[in-house]
């Protein structure tokens, strides 16, 4: 009997590989095929709607980009703000999670507040897109 079961699970994952297989392919291949091309055209002189093709200009594009100020400003508040609100953030929830864990009373009625907020966004969600394809004749 456990044979069987084992072989029926086996065919049952190899179902669902099969199954998820052709999208996971296609989804590889163009983010594949952007990030190449994309790093292409960041190497050339190309404007889209121009009748002209790339023009291959070498690093001038990363040299121009790493001279300019705003773009220098803009990577370093970029990283400060995604190391500060993660450290925050995480230590922040560790920090409730422990508070909620050692609670005698009420645990549950605070487990339900503190999750509440990310249930409401996706109630608010769903209704909001249920409005906008809604038909009203």
């Amino acid at each position: 009997m456990g044979r069987v079961r084992k072989k029926a699970r086996r065919s049952e994952s190899f179902f669902s590989y099969a199954m998820v297989t052709p999208t996971v392919v296609v989804l590889l291949v163009m983010s594949v095929f952007a990030l190449i091309f994309t790093f292409y055209y960041s190497f050339t002189d190309y404007y889209y709607i121009s009748l002209e093709g790339p023009v291959f200009n070498g690093l001038d594009n990363y040299i121009a980009l790493f001279k300019d100020p705003y773009f220098i400003r803009a990577i370093w508040n970029t990283v400060y703000f995604t190391v500060v609100c993660t450290v925050v953030e995480t230590v922040y929830g560790l920090g409730m999670a422990v508070y909620v864990h050692r609670m005698k009373r009420f645990k549950k009625i605070m487990r339900t507040l503190l999750l509440l907020p990310y249930l409401l966004q996706l109630l608010l969600l769903w209704r909001r897109q249920q409005k906008c394809l809604a038909y009203d004749a």
